[in-house]
């Protein structure tokens, strides 16, 4: 079987890569990271059974857009990213990301929604005049956007709080959903003579 291919998006700068390669090396690290790139690991689903998935980091600003698309084809499920201590990012998951994976690719391709940097809630608690999307407002963008998961993670943590989770939630969302899709296959090629 292919790899359960998952595509990263999301604005610029609000972790994609740090939750990349922290799943990756099972940690946190503080050297720059190279953003945009292909990676085959395994990831364990639902049924507790390890799968391999290829996730695809792609670069969160507009000058990149038509080379991320080149990302999307045969993907299985999109995990959108947007960071808590960033506002706007929530906006764009709605007014960007959203429409994006739509025109490009149609049909019921899973969505993940993720919020990233979740440690820094406590950050921000201390400073006046700056505030962070809490679970809640994360929880209602997923509904609007119809998201079959919500997960909230933090990369720059001990525990890498989170982390596994978005992975795991992909392996699982993309092997249901070629399930789905080679069932609606096999329907279309089916021919009975009466």
């Amino acid at each position: 079987m292919l790899p359960i291919k998952c595509v990263i998006l999301g604005n610029g700068n609000v972790g994609k890569t740090t939750l990349i390669h922290t799943y990756l090396n099972g940690r946190y690290s503080q050297t720059p990271l190279f953003s945009c790139g292909h990676y085959l690991t395994k990831a364990q689903c639902a049924t507790g059974e390890f799968l391999d998935l290829l996730v695809c980091d792609t670069k969160g600003t507009k000058e990149f857009d038509r080379i991320n698309r080149l990302s999307y084809r045969n993907t299985d499920v999109f995990v959108i990213c947007f960071s808590v201590d960033r506002p706007d990012d929530l906006c764009y998951v709605h007014l960007k990301w959203l429409p994006e994976i739509r025109v490009h690719c149609p049909g019921p391709v899973p969505i993940i929604l993720v919020a990233t940097k979740v440690d820094m809630r406590n950050i921000i608690q201390e400073t006046p005049r700056r505030w962070c999307i809490t679970k809640e407002q994360g929880r209602r963008m997923a509904k609007v956007i119809k998201a079959t998961y919500y997960i909230e993670c933090s990369a720059n943590d001990d525990k890498c709080f989170g982390v596994s989770d978005v992975f795991s939630a992909a392996v699982t969302c993309g092997l249901e959903y070629r399930s789905f899709e080679d069932t609606k296959r096999k329907r279309k090629s089916f021919c009975s003579i009466l």
